[in-house]
């Protein structure tokens, strides 16, 4: 299995002497955020489907081998959730298209209060655009059954593996590809983000081994890290990036020693 590590957005100016210069213009964070992974998770998307130029700009500033993975826009999947959403698809996917053969993995994200319902889920996965991999997290427990599993693997979509405080996801795996987020909780305040916090190591070694378990030597892996996790989500990524014993990312900008642990 290919593993592909990465952070939960890149344009963090907390992250200045981490992995930015703290000269370095906020245009330059993409370029340089692609020179230590290989792909991120787009976060802006879900706020509002971006404009083409965006996307564009996007996919000229990284490298031939790197991915995004954009979160499918809360219109859709929040205020519309997933039912008469085809208007706002269509644009959403047209535009995101731009990536190519960049884009990753499209985030379906549900919120807390979207319970189960069967025929919603499978008439949405119904009409999405083939040839474009996806990825549902549920963040209700309600979800988490046989049925569901199936619908998501006659449809070839991935179960997102949520490591968040509040729920926790079944290792199911209903595609050759997994897709694991390290979200944790939001009880950092913005000002404490760009250090580590918290130590959540011990459950990071967990889900490693879980994805170890579930690697057939087919597919590919995307995992991302959130700065609520720990703090610091470049760090966190580095940790999760050794205990798969994969090789260390390229230095950031200032490779400190972690001061907690």
């Amino acid at each position: 299995m290919i593993y592909r590590t990465g952070c939960s957005g890149w344009s963090y100016e907390f992250w200045r002497g981490k992995i930015y210069n703290y000269s370095e213009p906020s245009s330059n964070f993409l370029n340089d955020y692609s020179r230590i992974f290989d792909t991120v998770e787009i976060d802006s998307t879900f706020y509002a489907a971006q404009g083409q130029e965006t996307v564009k700009k996007w996919y000229d500033s990284v490298p031939d081998n790197f991915l995004f993975s954009p979160k499918m826009p809360r219109k859709i999947t929040h205020e519309e959730r997933l039912v008469k959403c085809e208007d706002d698809l269509v644009y959403f996917i047209k535009n995101i298209s731009i990536l190519g053969e960049k884009l990753g993995i499209i985030l379906v994200q549900l919120p807390p209060d979207f319970t189960l319902n069967l025929t919603v889920l499978e008439n949405f996965l119904e009409v999405l655009p083939s040839g474009i991999k996806y990825a549902v997290e549920f963040r209700h427990i309600s979800w988490f059954r046989k049925e569901v599993y199936d619908i998501l693997k006659k449809y070839n979509v991935i179960m997102v593996w949520s490591v968040i405080d509040y729920l926790k996801t079944p290792e199911i795996k209903t595609t050759e590809n997994l897709y694991v987020r390290f979200l944790g909780n939001k009880s950092l305040t913005k000002k404490e983000l760009g250090e580590l916090r918290i130590n959540r190591r011990s459950e990071v070694m967990q889900w490693v081994e879980k994805i170890k378990n579930h690697d057939s030597g087919n597919g590919t892996a995307f995992i991302y890290a959130n700065n609520h996790y720990e703090g610091l989500s470049p760090d966190t990524i580095k940790f999760v990036r050794y205990r798969l014993g994969m090789p260390a990312p390229p230095p950031m900008v200032v490779d400190r020693q972690k001061k907690l642990f």
